[in-house]
């Protein structure tokens, strides 16, 4: 068979066993095994459906709500969870992974769909339903901590968890190099090349979300293994354990690096005003001199409430920057170093500040 009939057996299942008198069958498992005797899941791939499913239908319900309430792009995406360093920084940790479901345009879509419509299948069939859906979702997770780490910029995008489907079939290399490169030869390979090399390349792209989750992918593959790979092993342990000191880590280090209050004193900005006792609006005023925040930001900094934004006078607070107008939890302002773009800055739409993920 020729390599692209190769690849297209192994996706639908039916990939030819090589010794067949060798080969061993459990019907009632939902597997079989191929070349190499690996065992598969040879059910057809409802979860990567499933995600495609949601990565279309957060698009065009954001796309709707945009609509409806007259949001521009990056107004769109700050509402829908995109990854915002600030906002992370105090307490909306939850944008680390809806960030993984918004994308910036259409092509942006499409691209990603394309990617995850051609990788996922094969990534599921290899690992089974569960174990796909955890590498996934948890490669996401590692590009957005990656993105949030390093790249000031606010970004959104599925690329972190589809690069993390191509790190789980870097393990699946490790575990069984016979199969992998009789079907995907040196191409795969090539494909992660060029697409971290065009990340440092082109503007707008968030690199940083590919490295982790291309990292956090492989990490995850070897934690869980691959379809009915199973029983204790002291390695997936310890990579479980790895994967959980760099979530805790990056989330503690982010939260120093980008809390409001860490940030320089611009030259000139104004001394806030004197503290007022028993205003809980107030975070610690009268330590905000030292804390390099101009005036205008200090006033009422409180943080996040549990719904996500701070009621003063019967009104949702907003803030404004850059002609964006959207709440955000945040009473208060911003510094300026945040509005002027440094950290996690939101742009215009089609502008810089908004990077693909």
């Amino acid at each position: 068979m020729s390599d692209q009939e190769d690849r297209k057996d192994f996706i639908e299942g039916e990939y030819e066993v090589v010794n067949e008198k060798d080969a061993r069958e459990d019907p009632g498992s939902g597997g079989y095994y191929s070349p190499g005797f690996l065992y598969m899941d040879s059910r057809p791939p409802y979860v990567t459906y499933v995600f495609l499913g949601l990565n279309i239908a957060a698009y065009l319900l954001m796309r709707i709500a945009g609509a409806y309430f007259n949001l521009n792009q990056s107004e769109q995406l700050l509402v829908f969870g995109a990854k915002v360093n600030v906002l992370i920084a105090h307490g909306q940790y939850w944008r680390l992974l809806t960030a993984m479901f918004l994308h910036v345009g259409l092509l942006h879509l499409l691209f990603n769909s394309y990617a995850l419509y051609v990788y996922g299948p094969v990534v599921e069939r290899l690992f089974g339903k569960a174990k796909f859906a955890l590498i996934y979702l948890l490669s996401g997770l590692t590009g957005s901590l990656f993105s949030y780490l390093f790249s000031d910029n606010s970004a959104a995008g599925a690329s972190g968890a589809i690069f993390g489907l191509l790190g789980s079939l870097l393990y699946f290399r490790q575990r069984n190099r016979e199969v992998f490169h009789r079907v995907f030869g040196t191409g795969l390979l090539m494909v992660i090349g060029i697409n971290l090399f065009f990340g440092m390349v082109q503007p707008g792209i968030d690199n940083w979300g590919h490295i982790g989750g291309l990292a956090g992918g492989y990490l995850v593959g070897n934690a869980v293994g691959l379809f009915r790979e199973s029983g204790f092993q002291m390695k997936k342990l310890l990579t479980w354990v790895l994967i959980a000191l760099i979530f805790l880590f990056g989330l503690w280090y982010g939260g120093e690096k980008y809390r409001i209050g860490s940030y320089p004193r611009l030259p000139g900005s104004p001394v806030p005003e004197a503290p007022q006792p028993g205003n809980r609006n107030t975070l610690q005023r009268e330590a905000l001199p030292d804390r390099g925040i101009d005036a205008k930001a200090a006033l009422t900094i409180h943080g996040l409430t549990e719904k996500g934004r701070e009621v003063q006078g019967g009104k949702r607070f907003h803030y404004k920057m850059r002609g964006l107008h959207v709440g955000t939890g945040l009473s208060g302002g911003v510094p300026k170093h945040w509005a002027s773009g440094r950290y996690g800055s939101f742009c215009e739409a089609g502008r810089e500040g908004i990077t693909e993920m």
